[in-house]
């Protein structure tokens, strides 16, 4: 329950608005929360059937860093045994509360499942109990079936009751969709293909209309359908709804996302790794860099992400891969080919940019190429191909340095001479040493 909701008042019980009661309100509109609970504790003293000012008081309790749950059954208790769903939704987490602090306490299973019994009862009578719309006790209802008693089948029957009301019940979609998803799992264990396929699609199914309807302050159903999708080797799909839950959560954790780019790009699933970067780009490319440079080992990372570009690369969307490589790059890889790689983009993408006229830009990309092909022979200072490409940048693109430029043609010369005449017959040592020794003609060396 939230404060916010009292505040308004009760619309299923009606109470006297007293002095009192209003005047506790507005102490916590002013953030004064003290003088509410003193003015909320002589209002329940004064009066034990004040229903409103002992729930107000309860969710005070319930929220102060250290909850206070007995206090909560005391002031509730004459509603115990009453139709108030509220008052049943109250008391149920004050039960709960204190399930978990046994469960911390490490208490025996038969006094926590007691407590958590006494909850369930509680949230299942205010689910029979509420008022249309009020989903409150049906979802505790559910969720703690669900998750503290692995029982999927109550939780289902649950959300079914709820949904022979209301068909369009976007809570009890979303709360059915995650039970089938453990029944899901418990059927995987047979062997009825057609069965497990069956419990897998209904869960889709109700998942993804709690998402869809739920709307863009929730992301909870998205995260079930990403893990549906991703256990039924659907990698597209399962990108697909890890982003809509990334999006739909207050601080964007990017966990998920970034954890599917990574296993896609392993898998060679590079279309799937490939959305999940540019996902994870326009978040915020800054927290990518940070959570590679992150790894044991960010070359390594940064280098298989990379290949996610490839399909641009074959289909000359150099723009896109270039975007995706810069977050990357950032983490300084000690890799030759991936800085090599992208001075290559760069370059390409520089000539595409001059020819459509956009100098100042094919420059920017030029000096980029440059700067990348720079990293490629720091890394590998004997590769005659990077050598020359390097060389090749300085002289036609970049057009500065041309004695260093000189130097690097006759290194790439030089390797290349020595690799073939020791016996490499590997074909791009022969192209290097044909266009270093043409390019340093020209250049006149």
């Amino acid at each position: 329950m939230l404060i916010s909701a009292l505040l308004l008042g009760s619309l299923l019980t009606p109470a006297p608005q007293t002095d009192g009661l209003a005047e506790a309100r507005s102490a916590l509109k002013e953030g004064r929360v003290d003088v509410a609970e003193r003015l909320l504790n002589e209002l329940a003293s004064a009066d034990e059937q004040h229903l409103e000012a002992r729930l107000l008081l309860s969710e005070l309790l319930m929220q102060r860093p250290t909850p206070n749950p007995n206090r909560v059954l005391e002031l509730l208790d004459p509603w115990d045994s009453s139709t108030e769903a509220r008052a049943l939704v109250a008391l149920g987490e004050a039960y709960e509360s204190i399930a978990r602090d046994l469960q911390t306490q490490r208490a025996s299973i038969d006094d926590v499942g007691y407590f958590l019994g006494e909850a369930l009862s509680h949230y299942e009578r205010a689910a029979s109990f509420a008022e249309p719309g009020d989903t409150e006790g049906l979802t505790k209802a559910g969720y703690l079936a669900l998750y503290e008693f692995s029982d999927w089948n109550k939780t289902v029957e649950l959300a079914d009751a709820a949904l022979s009301v209301d068909k369009r019940n976007a809570e009890a979609r979303l709360m059915r969709g995650c039970a089938r998803l453990y029944a899901y799992v418990e059927a995987k264990q047979g062997d009825d293909e057609a069965a497990t396929t069956a419990v897998w699609q209904s869960a889709v199914d109700d998942l993804q209309f709690a998402g869809e309807k739920l709307g863009e302050a929730r992301g909870d159903a998205w995260w079930q359908l990403a893990w549906l999708y991703e256990d039924a080797s659907e990698p597209v799909l399962a990108v697909e709804s890890a982003v809509l839950h990334m999006q739909r959560t207050p601080d964007m954790d990017i966990s998920r996302v970034y954890g599917l780019a990574k296993r896609y790009a392993n898998e060679n699933e590079f279309g799937a790794s490939r959305a999940a970067l540019l996902a994870l780009i326009e978040h915020d490319e800054a927290e990518l860099t940070r959570w590679v440079a992150a790894e044991a080992d960010p070359t390594a990372v940064a280098v298989r992400l990379g290949y996610s570009v490839g399909s641009d690369v074959a289909s000359g969307n150099l723009a896109t891969a270039i975007t995706v490589l810069e977050p990357l790059l950032a983490v300084q890889p000690a890799d030759a080919d991936i800085w090599n790689n992208f001075g290559l983009l760069n370059r390409d993408r520089g000539v595409q940019l001059e020819q459509a006229g956009d100098t100042e830009e094919a420059q920017r990309h030029y000096v980029n190429s440059y700067n990348a092909y720079e990293k490629s022979i720091e890394f590998a200072p004997e590769n005659p191909q990077m050598l020359n490409d390097t060389a090749l940048v300085m002289q036609y693109h970049v057009r500065t340095d041309l004695d260093r430029a000189r130097e690097l043609y006759r290194e790439a010369i030089k390797h290349a001479t020595l690799r073939i005449e020791a016996g490499d017959t590997l074909p791009e040592l022969k192209i290097a040493l044909r266009d270093a020794t043409n390019n340093l003609g020209i250049l006149g060396g």
